[in-house]
């Protein structure tokens, strides 16, 4: 009987929650108040190339550096692909990129013109060998409210490239 009862006792003590580690969990509504503190429309520091770094932490430069560089680059490209065409061609593509938190740049959505398509109908395939050939790219920052520590964010951008011919 004394068995039974040592028995009984043991597992009563093992399935008791004394022996588990209590987890301390944030509140839901913390996290969300830390979260509307962060004013998500504006960045604190643009991604940058490296042809762009000696700015001095002027975000308006910073941002005309980096979509300029980045337009002069896909303009570039396409000028060197030689594309002949057929008639004179006066019109403006936009390319919606994403710059990671990692500096990946990604294209999210072509805004091109029926005329341009069928001027040159591979224009999306050449702008997106434009952007794989681009140099490295710093992403861009956003400062913690509290801290003030930065942190890599991710960011999208139009760029408008101007085709004329």
């Amino acid at each position: 009987m004394k068995k039974i009862i040592y028995i009984l006792a043991f597992f009563i003590l093992a399935s008791c929650n004394y022996f588990e580690k209590k987890k301390i969990a944030v509140s839901d509504t913390l996290i969300e108040q830390k979260l509307q503190e962060i004013n998500r429309s504006q960045i604190d520091k643009y991604p940058i190339f490296e042809a762009c770094e000696n700015i001095d932490n002027d975000t308006l430069l910073e941002k005309e550096c980096f979509t300029t560089t980045l337009s002069d680059h896909i303009t570039e490209h396409l000028a060197q692909q030689n594309v002949v065409l057929t008639e004179a061609l006066q019109d403006t593509l936009k390319i919606q990129l994403q710059v990671n938190y990692k500096g990946i740049i990604s294209i999210q959505n072509y805004h091109v013109s029926e005329p341009v398509l069928t001027a040159i109908p591979n224009v999306r395939m050449l702008i997106s060998e434009s952007i794989q050939q681009l140099e490295t790219i710093k992403p861009a920052y956003k400062k913690l409210p509290e801290t003030g520590e930065l942190i890599p964010v991710t960011t999208q951008f139009i760029i408008p490239i101007i085709i004329s011919e």
